[in-house]
């Protein structure tokens, strides 16, 4: 984490350096659009160096030779600078950026971006020489503070500082935009492993968070889907023991209402046609016992009769008058 941290500042840095190499290259390119002679060109440098002036000291023009001039101060000769005689050595190069040095103007430290024009001027004026400030890049690297360590820009010309190995640890990113440059990064690995065992309790203390909302969770789900199933059980067993006016209670989830509600009508309809069939059997019942019944009355009525027994047999004879009106309106009433 902290060397991402340190390669995340060195991607600012590069950043800032990119937008300068930008305006650079626009004021380049102007010599290629339109005839423009020194006086011109500086007329373009003034106004970038006046819009973007916290980024840069000053911008002078180089010419083939080596010769450094500004609109406001002495030219002097840059033959024996490493940026001028790189850029020698490599035609081909855009640009070249030179180690640290100390402004002539001012005294504060910069780095010269020296940039090929895309066309040299008729008085052979053939690069644009810009003094970048390190106020700022110096600023971004020493704020990386995250274990309290010690951040620095360094240029091709320092080396690296000397540590500890035993307590302290080097961090180092280069930047893509400056090749000889690098910001390196010196940490104490005592308060690094203090820091990272903070950071070891914090996950651990959002890891039981999280896993304690997701228990309360799955409680919540579970007494949502299972206490109606639950109840629906119980509801089963009542019935079977001979409960049938007992119904399932419709709750919960919308298809543990649907199974409830579709049990409910299976039993109303159980029950119902359980009630038809008793009905039925009562009558086939009647309807088997009936003809047997009477033929045995009449076959003793007719015994008393010839018998001489007719008191007896006028007594049956009503009984069963009265049995049969009877017998007839339970079959209506239960034919209704």
């Amino acid at each position: 984490m902290t060397q991402q941290m340190v390669d995340e500042r060195g991607n600012q840095i590069d950043s800032w350096f990119g937008e300068r190499l930008s305006e650079l290259r626009l004021l380049a390119n102007l010599p290629a659009q339109h005839d423009y002679n020194r006086q011109q060109l500086f007329k373009e440098t003034k106004a970038l160096t006046k819009f973007d002036k916290h980024n840069y000291v000053s911008i002078r023009l180089v010419s083939r030779d080596g010769i450094s001039y500004s609109n406001s101060h002495p030219s002097f000769s840059v033959q024996q600078r490493s940026y001028y005689r790189e850029m020698q050595r490599y035609p081909q190069r855009g640009y070249t950026v030179s180690n640290l040095l100390t402004s002539k103007e001012d005294h504060q430290s910069i780095v010269i971006i020296l940039y090929r024009l895309a066309r040299p001027l008729a008085d052979h004026t053939a690069y644009v020489a810009a003094a970048i400030p390190l106020a700022k890049v110096e600023a971004l690297a020493h704020e990386l503070s995250i274990y309290d360590g010690t951040g620095m820009l360094l240029g091709g010309d320092t080396d690296s500082p000397r540590i500890n190995p035993q307590r302290e640890l080097l961090l180092t990113t280069k930047l893509e935009q400056l090749p000889r440059w690098k910001v390196n990064y010196v940490v104490q690995k005592k308060e690094l492993r203090e820091n990272t065992q903070q950071l070891i309790r914090l996950l651990l203390i959002i890891v039981l968070v999280v896993i304690a909302l997701l228990g309360l969770l799955l409680v919540l789900l579970l007494r949502q889907i299972v206490r109606p199933i639950e109840n629906l059980t119980r509801t089963m067993n009542q019935i079977q023991i001979g409960g049938h006016d007992i119904r399932a209670v419709v709750e919960g989830p919308q298809e543990i209402q649907t199974l409830a509600t579709t049990f409910n009508q299976t039993l109303d309809r159980v029950y119902e046609n359980e009630t038809k069939y008793r009905e039925a059997t009562i009558q086939v019942l009647q309807a088997q016992i009936q003809p047997h019944f009477l033929y045995n009355t009449l076959d003793t009525i007719q015994w008393q009769i010839l018998g001489g027994d007719t008191d007896t047999a006028i007594t049956m004879i009503e009984n069963l008058s009265i049995f049969s009106g009877r017998d007839l309106t339970m079959d209506v009433s239960i034919q209704r």
